[in-house]
């Protein structure tokens, strides 16, 4: 079984972690807090007939938990860029998220950075949305993403379409020797249990981001 480490990135209220709930547990809830520091999860898939292990990691976006989700960057696979297709903002802020991603690899020297999928949430509410697939395409153009994936948590829609896209396109990344799968020695999650008291109750807190 191949063993791929994913994160989540993305502001606040984007739906981050109804993405990660309806994929590994099936399951949906509008009305729960907010995620403060991580959450993990695990979920096993199949595509054509290779068997995945995917650790999910959920990164909190919240501003002051910043210096704590950094951690969780080093040893990752691949990223889900989430914005919400309801707020214009949420898209603009993904640049930040971007360069903090960047800065992080550049800094420990990485060969190469995670496999990116932009994904953008509540698409069961058309009459709401602002942030149009086009607009969500050219920002992705330009920051050299290639995949870009309207989705609803609440539906189901497309909510497997992420992870399988995804995942493929760590295995082209892998292909081509840029990343190992079997680099996950000293994966953030041997470190989980060993945080103070405080930040394992934050880590363990599951809601929507």
């Amino acid at each position: 079984m191949v063993i791929y480490k994913i994160i989540s990135l993305g502001n606040t209220g984007t739906g981050k972690t109804c993405i990660f709930n309806r994929f590994s547990k099936n399951i949906y809830n509008e009305y729960i807090p907010l995620t403060f520091g991580v959450d993990f999860m695990i979920c096993n898939m199949t595509i054509n007939s290779q068997e995945y292990k995917l650790q999910m990691w959920d990164l909190g976006g919240i501003e002051k938990f910043r210096n704590i989700v950094r951690s969780y960057y080093l040893n990752t696979h691949g990223a889900i860029l989430v914005y919400d297709t309801t707020d214009s903002e949420s898209i603009l802020r993904l640049e930040k998220w971007l360069n903090d991603l960047s800065f992080s690899y550049n800094l420990h020297n990485f060969l190469d950075s995670p496999a990116l999928v932009m994904v953008g949430t509540k698409k069961d509410i058309k009459k709401k949305q602002i942030v149009s697939f086009e607009e969500a395409k050219k920002f992705a153009q330009l920051h050299g993403i290639k995949d870009v994936i309207e989705c609803s948590a609440k539906t189901g829609e497309n909510i497997s379409k992420i992870f399988e896209v995804l995942t493929l396109r760590i295995n082209e990344k892998v292909d081509a020797g840029y990343m190992s799968i079997n680099g996950m020695e000293n994966l953030t999650f041997l470190d989980f249990e060993t945080q103070d008291d405080k930040l394992t109750k934050m880590a363990k807190c599951c809601s929507i981001i």
